[in-house]
């Protein structure tokens, strides 16, 4: 599978840094001149923001490390909610990442996009600009 199917994309990777999502990744997108942003492996004890000041550099969030920054469960006065990520079915590139209600509560949160890493992506940046989850 291609990395860029693994990390989030640029434009959720942006947004995420804009909400305060500072969390390291394995994998950054940067760019020393924009539009041209290149996807690399992040090796460097120090932070890139300090080895390249000038550079515009985002974190590209893997599956797994989305994975941890979403809750797997969250209640509200509403009831308890818990987090799968599913892929509609096997004729279709869609994922879904939805928090589905526990017991009989009616309602649904979900995102949908072509990787599992944006549906992910989409849901933690749903989760935090609706203040359902505090800020990382």
């Amino acid at each position: 599978m291609e990395l860029d199917k693994q990390v989030c994309s640029l434009d959720r990777a942006k947004r995420l840094a804009n909400l305060g999502v500072a969390k390291k990744s394995l994998y950054v997108w940067s760019s020393d001149n924009e539009p041209h942003f290149r996807l690399g492996l992040w090796n460097e004890p120090a932070p890139p923001s300090v080895v390249y000041p000038k550079a515009e550099i985002y974190p590209a969030f893997t599956v797994a490390e989305l994975g941890e920054m979403l809750p797997g469960r969250f209640k509200r006065k509403d009831g308890v909610w818990f987090f799968p990520t599913f892929k509609k079915d096997s004729t279709t590139v869609d994922w879904y990442s939805s928090y589905l209600p526990i017991g009989d509560e009616a309602g649904e949160y979900f995102q949908m996009a072509q990787t599992e890493a944006n549906s992910r992506a989409s849901m933690l940046i749903y989760l935090i600009e609706n203040k359902l989850i505090h800020k990382y």
